[in-house]
Parts: C-alpha cells; sequence; structure tokens
C-alpha cells in the first residue's frame, strides 16, 4: 500500500473517532532521524492489548527481517 493512502486512511479513522493514538515508539534502531512513529489502536483497547499487539508486530517483523 502506498504511504499516502495509509495516512490517508489513519486520518481518517482517526477523525471518524476509531482509532486513537496509543503509544509513541522511543528510538527505532538504524533510523535517520525525523519524528517518532505512533502506534494506532482501536477505540477503548486497552493498553496491555496495544502492547501485546506491537510485540508480536516486532517480532515477525524481525522473523521475515524487515
Amino acid at each position: 500500500m502506498p504511504e499516502a493512502t495509509a495516512y490517508r486512511a489513519l486520518k481518517q479513522l482517526k477523525s471518524l473517532g476509531f482509532i486513537v493514538p496509543a503509544l509513541k515508539v522511543s528510538k527505532v534502531k538504524n533510523s535517520r532521524g525525523g519524528p517518532r512513529p505512533n502506534v494506532w489502536a482501536l477505540e477503548g483497547a486497552s493498553q496491555e492489548e496495544v502492547a501485546r499487539a506491537y510485540h508480536e508486530m516486532r517480532e515477525s517483523r524481525r522473523e521475515t527481517g524487515r
């Protein structure tokens, strides 16, 4: 998916109240700077659910080398 499409979708979901910023990621390894990424969550998701989903995403990225 093109990056611009993803950002437009996030903006629309946020404006409709479906998602909220849940966590600001600390410095990313090998980052060249720029803003730190946000992790978005469905409205009403618990911090534990957000943390578990973020951890699972990080693990899957390590497995695939991304």
